[in-house]
């Protein structure tokens, strides 16, 4: 006992040592370990570790992008012998640590694994494919008991994680089982890069919100650098749920959380292609093939494997099946399903499994006879070969799942089809449809059309299904995500903004000799305030702007958001200041009069944003104002501001801002700039960015540059400062309002207006 704890001591300490002194290390967490453990043998303890299911498209994606990266596995160990001592416990750890394996086991205790598992299937997998379980209607006290051994599993992976981690190191978790994991590591080590991919399908938020933990599982995945979705309408239902459950401001690529932006992205799997071909042109896979064809003779076959839960369409299948042989009952004779189901312990996919195999037995006494027997039903996995074999004699393959990610069997059935090219039936729900869009829909009739399809036809749509499926790569799957990952981590690090000493502007500025100061008003010299009209300027803000104004070397402008008549009424008495107003629609030299920048601009457009804006103003108590001047003076933007006391007004903004984005879809001149208690939709041509370009032709001469700005409409001058090569002086300085670490383009940051203000003072105060 004491040797083998001090070898397990021993390996956890060398495998610390390892993770030092790499530059790099790519934790990858899954439920389960991609490996089994075979115990022989406890006294004395005798095991084996095998690949995990080969079958399983994710495990063989990870065990071959094992191979071209130094990955290190964090994990469950699954179905080990209760009996099993906590010393052989600890020497298969051990063993677990060295290489080929490079795993860290997570163990727990059986009653955390239980609940976890409750949890996991019986609720949130069935709401993730848009089954509302009983467990979840019922409200019943196992729920919350299994939610709390949900968290308490996901808490054990994060604290094993980020005890290990170190500065660039990356984390990725895979699927729902670990949703908690990402923000949990978060919390505890704010610099972690990490990635999630939702191997599963993601509901609308009109089914997430139906489990009370809606908001914990949402805000799990918000600790994250980027999320992985299938499909694009999985990406969708997030940034949906981002804005309808947590009132988030999301836009196509990504959603903004606590001064952070999570990007989001769709990395479709698929299988190991050259695996699969391996194995389906060995001998064995021929010689079983040979076996199956004796055994039916001349016989149809059709192949479907699933797990009998509703969520996987066993049940339609067969309802399909019993209407294709009435309806065709010469064909039936000569037809047989086989029909392979993954059993389940858990109590409720046990009801269904029963229901399913009472329906196949009265099928198959209805129609069948002593020489026919219409379904052959399995409720064992095959082994390998078997399988393929299967695949690859059947005369079509039948998916029906309700809802799935991606289904595997399409693709090992379609690369197993090479030689006979037999149609697919496949469910439009499961993620990869689109990969199949040549595969079969609408079943009974869709089953007689593929048993009597000419040869022609099976080659021109197998020819469209064969090229997808070789394209879509597990192998090529992993690669993908994680550059996108280190990508995205690296561009964080470089565009890292750092707070700005008031020391090393005011070095700066005492020794150019033109400078150009370009200044956001609400939210940078003023704070947000809940009515628009009450962020007037204070006395100290106006005595400060009149002093660097009426400094010779100084050409100060103010970059608003607001309309003319507001800063002038303000502002406008100041000597030699210059203002843009509406986000770059109007522009004032000093001492000149506005002048519109886009008179020319199509806005025909204007018609049906406004109804939008009017509906969800009618629909939003208190402080929400349509700004119709905007719309009937003929600018170019329009624009909606709300009193932001309530939740529901900032909801009813979100809502809107998923309307538009619908609306605006089909018209690529258009964008929507959410701002601080305000919503706009304007051309593309009218930002801050275009003003910024145009003073910096009007000052060449500048050679120090003070851009300060707190929102999103502020990010297109720093862009623009950044695309004109102004980034690269060390006299330029792009400020945004706020700490925004990793969704700004600034250079740095200042905390708040007021601070804004201490160092326009100090600036001012400065000798000519």
């Amino acid at each position: 006992m004491h040797k083998v704890l001090e070898r397990a001591t021993f390996l956890f300490y060398a495998i610390a040592s390892y993770l030092m002194t790499h530059t790099q290390n790519i934790f990858v967490a899954t439920h389960q370990l991609p490996w089994v453990v075979v115990v022989q043998s406890e006294d004395p303890l005798e095991f084996v570790i095998k690949k995990s299911d080969e079958s399983s498209g994710l495990y063989s994606g990870l065990h071959s992008l094992s191979k071209t990266k130094d990955l290190i596995f964090v994990g469950t160990l699954g179905n080990l012998p209760a009996t099993l001592s906590s010393s052989n416990l600890e020497h298969i750890k051990a063993k677990l640590l060295e290489p080929p394996y490079n795993s860290i086991a997570i163990l727990a205790p059986p009653n955390i694994v239980e609940g976890h598992e409750i949890y996991s299937t019986l609720i949130l997998r069935p709401l993730l494919h848009y089954v509302i379980s009983n467990a979840i209607i019922a409200k019943s006290e196992d729920e919350y008991s299994s939610w709390d051994s949900f968290v308490k599993l996901n808490a054990l992976f994060a604290e094993s994680i980020a005890s290990l981690i170190k500065k660039d190191d990356i984390v990725w978790a895979i699927d729902y089982k670990l949703i908690l994991l990402p923000n949990l590591i978060h919390n505890i080590n704010r610099d972690a890069v990490l990635g999630y991919f939702h191997y599963a399908p993601f509901p609308s938020s009109e089914i997430l919100r139906c489990v009370p933990q809606r908001k914990d599982i949402m805000s799990g995945l918000l600790g994250t650098t980027l999320v992985g979705f299938q499909h694009y309408s999985y990406a969708s239902h997030f940034l949906s749920c981002c804005t309808r459950l947590l009132g988030l401001e999301t836009f196509p690529t990504g959603v903004n959380f606590n001064d952070r932006t999570i990007s989001v992205g769709i990395f479709p799997t698929g299988v190991n292609v050259e695996e699969i071909a391996s194995l389906r042109d060995s001998s064995a896979v021929q010689e079983n093939m040979k076996t199956l064809r004796d055994s039916f003779c001349t016989k149809k076959i059709i192949i479907g494997h699933e797990r009998p839960s509703q969520i996987n369409g066993v049940w339609h299948k067969l309802c399909s099946f019993e209407k294709f042989i009435e309806k065709y009952p010469d064909l039936a004779k000569n037809t047989i399903l086989i029909q392979i189901t993954s059993k389940n312990t858990l109590s409720e996919s046990s009801k269904t499994e029963d229901k399913t195999f009472e329906f196949v037995s009265k099928i198959n006494a209805k129609y069948g006879s002593i020489d026919h027997q219409p379904i052959h039903y399995f409720t064992h996995l095959f082994e390998r070969e078997n399988f393929l074999a299967a695949l690859a004699e059947a005369d079509v393959c039948v998916i029906t799942s309700e809802r799935d990610s991606t289904n595997n069997l399409a693709f090992e059935y379609v690369l197993c089809q090479k030689q006979r090219q037999s149609p697919l039936i496949i469910s439009e729900l499961i993620g990869n449809a689109a990969n199949f869009t040549t595969a079969l829909q609408g079943v009974a009739d869709s089953i007689y059309k593929a048993l009597t399809m000419s040869t022609k036809e099976k080659a021109f749509r197998f020819e469209q299904l064969y090229r997808n499926v070789v394209t879509c790569n597990i192998n090529d799957w992993g690669t993908i995500f994680l550059n996108e990952l280190q990508d995205l981590s690296a561009a964080i690090s470089f565009t890292k903004t750092i707070h700005l000493e008031s020391s090393l502007i005011v070095a700066e500025y005492c020794k150019a000799k033109e400078c150009l100061l370009l200044l956001d008003y609400d939210g940078t010299l003023v704070d947000i305030q809940p009515v628009p009209s009450a962020a007037t300027p204070t006395a100290r803000l106006l005595s400060v702007l009149e002093r660097l104004a009426g400094n010779e070397k100084t050409h100060i402008f103010l970059i608003s958001g607001r309309d003319q008549q507001t800063l002038d009424e303000w502002l406008g008495h100041i000597a030699n200041l210059g203002f843009s107003a509406e986000h770059g629609c109007f522009l004032k030299m000093p001492g000149e009069l506005w002048v519109n920048q886009l008179e020319e601009l199509d806005i025909s457009w204007k018609t049906d944003i406004l109804s939008v804006f009017e509906y969800y103003t009618e629909r939003t108590p208190a402080q929400a104002i349509l700004d119709y001047l905007a719309f009937s003076s003929g600018r170019p933007g329009l624009w909606v501001t709300w009193d932001d006391v309530v939740t529901l007004r900032s909801w009813q903004a979100n809502e809107c801002l998923n309307h538009l984005e619908s609306l605006i879809a089909g018209k690529g001149e258009l964008e929507i700039l959410p701002g601080k208690k305000n919503l706009e939709v304007r051309p593309k041509l009218v930002n801050k960015g275009q003003v910024i370009s145009r003073l910096c032709q009007m000052y060449p001469e500048s050679d120090f540059i003070f851009c300060v700005g707190d929102d999103r409409t502020d990010e297109d001058m720093f862009k623009c400062l950044k695309k004109l090569g102004k980034h690269a002086y060390d006299s330029t300085f792009s400020c945004t309002v706020g700490a925004k670490p990793n969704s700004t383009q600034a250079k740095y940051f200042l905390r708040s207006p007021n601070e804004v203000l201490n160092v326009l003072q100090l600036l001012a105060f400065q000798p000519n």
